[in-house]
């Protein structure tokens, strides 16, 4: 009995000690009476200071209501996002940083993409909101945003290339003048230098990228490059003879191939109309009783928005200094749009310059805009007012422009129009053709007669029937 007494005191003692396993709990959330929640582990115990989940519990065990545990995390509202951090705060506005990669977002906190417009600069935005550097296409043209994500513009070096972004960003291609300089940038952007052919035509731009004019030696050849940058070939410049690749030859002197002596020539070049047309009238030719408006300021381009005594000018000038450097002397009858000189005047300013035949340089206009073409017109034979050696020279004239003009643009060529109503024409007593280069009420036609190429291809056709006509 003694013995018995002994061991169960000794039971109560490990017991109280804890060497005896205890009874087992339930592990989870308790509320008491008094309302508060507590989380009790497998042996009872409540859990202190810490995260169960999402929940916290304070250093009495009670949870904290409304106290969540958040995180790193993206959230949509609406098809739109905004960034949650693990403190529980949110992004509200500007550039920030998130796994590397950074987005901007607006005053109320939302994610932007697209462009947008910080400070003055230009960022863009993808889809997932990430800033982009480096090359952008969107649709046909193209961006670039620099390693800040800043939109560049002007002129940018990437790897070692020049490319010249525009204003509003776009990367230009084909020909772009900056102050009095040309450039050429090729079809990926990239700025050309050294030699470039262009339907044709050569021209050199230098290592600066702009085009070259005047005398050129490379390598102790010596080339000439036009006012239009473009090569001269098979021609004089003054005494100086170039090859068919445009090399300087040496030793050959005018007169050696002067192609009839046409180097000797002064050739009239009347850029067609004025800014401001004078409707008064005057005598359609010498001793005429019908009348004529002095002078009209001429018809515009249906797609470039260009006045034709604008397009008239721009070719006249290039179709100046080609002729020059094929050695002829150029009389310009206007170098400027406001000017006040008659049809009949400026004829008669073309042969009081000693000028031995007048080109007068127009642009066509149709009601069917889908007429498209190059004519010239001269007189007839039956021209009341100019001898029969001028309409025959005129007319001769007229043929070998509009053949070589035709042959060198790929233009429909219309032939040579006679015709007795034109005071330009009767009041020329030196040969004399009008150019109608093309319709400016065809789009295509008008877009290509804007052009730079396309005017170097038109002065070098006109040119070619000068030299024609002249037997060169």
């Amino acid at each position: 009995m003694k013995k018995l007494k002994m061991i169960g005191m000794l039971f109560v003692m490990l017991f109280l000690v804890g060497i005896l396993p205890t009874k087992a709990h339930a592990e989870g959330w308790v509320q008491e009476e008094n309302g508060s929640w507590y989380y009790l582990n497998q042996v009872g115990e409540k859990a202190k200071e810490t995260w169960i989940g999402n929940y916290y519990v304070d250093e009495n065990g009670v949870w904290i209501e409304g106290k969540t545990q958040a995180k790193n995390e993206w959230i949509s509202s609406g098809g739109r996002w905004w960034y949650r951090h693990s403190d529980g705060g949110y992004t509200r506005s500007g550039w920030e940083q998130i796994n590397g990669t950074w987005y901007y977002f607006d005053g109320a906190g939302w994610m932007e993409t697209g462009w947008v417009n910080v400070g003055g600069t230009w960022y863009y935005l993808n889809g997932s909101g990430a800033m982009v550097t480096g090359w952008l296409k969107l649709g046909n043209t193209w961006y670039y945003l620099n390693g800040s994500g800043a939109m560049a513009t002007g002129w940018v070096n990437v790897g070692g290339t020049w490319y010249y972004m525009n204003g509003s960003g776009a990367m230009v291609t084909g020909w772009l003048k900056l102050g009095n300089t040309w450039y050429y940038l090729n079809g990926s952007g990239a700025m050309a230098t050294g030699w470039l052919n262009l339907g044709g035509t050569w021209y050199y731009l230098n290592g600066s990228g702009a085009m070259a004019t005047g005398w050129l030696n490379l390598g102790g050849t010596w080339y000439y490059l036009t006012g239009s940058g473009a090569m001269a070939a098979n021609t004089w410049i003054g005494s100086y003879y170039v090859n068919g690749s445009g090399a300087w030859v040496p030793g050959q002197t005018t007169g050696t191939t002067t192609g009839g002596g046409s180097k000797n020539k002064i050739i009239a070049i009347d850029a067609g109309h004025q800014r401001k047309g004078n409707s008064a009238k005057e005598p359609i030719g010498p001793g005429a009783s019908q009348t004529k408006p002095k002078v009209a300021s001429g018809t515009h381009g249906n797609a470039s928005g260009l006045n034709e005594y604008e397009l008239t000018l721009q070719v006249s000038l290039k179709l100046r200094d080609e002729l020059q450097a094929r050695g002829y002397q150029v009389y310009m009858i206007r170098e400027t749009h406001d000017v006040n000189i008659s049809n009949a005047e400026r004829a008669q300013m073309a042969a009081n310059q000693g000028a031995d035949i007048l080109v007068r340089i127009h642009a066509n206009g149709s009601d069917n805009t889908s007429v498209a073409g190059a004519l010239t017109m001269a007189p007839s034979n039956s021209n009341p007012y100019l001898g029969k050696s001028v309409i025959s020279a005129s007319q001769t004239l007229s043929r070998k422009i509009v053949d070589c003009f035709c042959a060198t643009t790929g233009a429909k060529n219309q032939g040579v129009m006679q015709t007795d109503t034109m005071s330009g024409i009767n009041w020329s007593s030196i040969p004399v053709s009008i150019v109608e280069m093309g319709y400016m009420t065809n789009c295509t036609e008008d877009l290509n007669m804007a052009s730079t190429s396309y005017q170097t291809k038109m002065v070098q056709g006109i040119a070619n029937g000068i030299d024609a006509y002249y037997g060169a």
